[in-house]
């Protein structure tokens, strides 16, 4: 795929393009703007005290979880913000800036979400970015393969922190953060109407040979409502967050753990539903 294919036509700097990404993501939230108080990624495996902190938020914001499950839901957290922040960028400004685990700090923070009628109170991680990363670009003739080396460096502090305290392993981290570069890819595709040059972005970045992000399972699926009225592409997962595993809870509707004939029948089910709301 050429660089074209994912550049805007008028090139936006980074702190403008992140406050388009904030009007459109208010889950997302990251600015060059220093480190500031955050913890930085580089510091995980040194500073046991950050993760100790992050992971018994994580069960304080969902009782119940157990260490396991615990570990899981921090990727998924960090993931979802560090992915959703760089891959949006990767479209609104057509590239992203040289970042390594020293450039990048974290900071957990409330955040209030909505969605259709319903509300609620959550974490989110903002990013906080050393301010002259700001004028920094990687020299690469593909952007999506120096994407994917910047999350596989962003995210492996956190992963061999988890790893070594035994909580899951190296390949089921992974396969998280792979999840979440899917939906970030899906997400930042669709809104920009690009959705099929993302989609093929990202299974590029999935199936890299020897490459962290690298599984067979996540991909991207194909749904028709039972009208056929609708169809839209979702993420066919390869990590699990280990939701289950909370009492009384049971497998998420897209969980890897259910079968594909599973999985695509409650997404059937959904645009079926969301397409008889829209004519009710």
């Amino acid at each position: 795929m050429s660089a074209a294919s994912l550049t805007p036509p008028v090139p936006s700097s980074y702190a403008a393009a992140l406050a388009s990404i904030a009007a459109a993501r208010p889950d997302l939230s990251a600015a060059f703007d220093g480190l500031g108080a955050g913890a930085r990624l580089s510091d995980l495996a040194a500073d046991g005290a950050v993760l100790d902190r992050w992971l018994a938020a994580e069960t304080a914001l969902t009782p119940g979880l157990d260490g396991k499950a615990a570990a899981a839901f921090l990727t998924g957290r960090i993931a979802h913000a560090v992915c959703g922040v760089l891959v949006s960028l990767r479209f609104a400004a057509g590239a992203v800036p040289d970042l390594h685990p020293v450039d990048v700090a974290l900071v957990r923070e409330p955040h209030r979400w909505t969605v259709g009628a319903l509300s609620g109170v959550t974490d989110r991680y903002a990013l906080r970015f050393a301010a002259d990363r700001a004028e920094t670009t990687p020299a690469a003739d593909d952007p999506g393969a120096a994407l994917r080396l910047t999350l596989d460096r962003l995210h492996r502090p956190l992963v061999d922190a988890l790893a070594a305290r035994r909580l899951l392993g190296r390949a089921a981290l992974w396969r998280i953060v792979s999840d979440a570069v899917a939906s970030a890819y899906l997400d930042a595709g669709r809104r920009a109407g690009r959705e099929d040059a993302a989609r093929t972005e990202a299974l590029a970045i999935l199936r890299c040979a020897g490459c962290p992000l690298a599984n067979r399972q996540t991909s991207f699926v194909r749904v028709e409502s039972g009208c056929a009225c609708a169809a839209e592409w979702f993420v066919s997962r390869g990590g699990c967050c280990r939701w289950y595993t909370v009492p009384g809870q049971e497998p998420c509707a897209t969980c890897v753990l259910r079968e594909p004939e599973d999985v695509e029948a409650r997404l059937r089910a959904l645009l079926d539903a969301r397409a008889a709301s829209a004519t009710a």
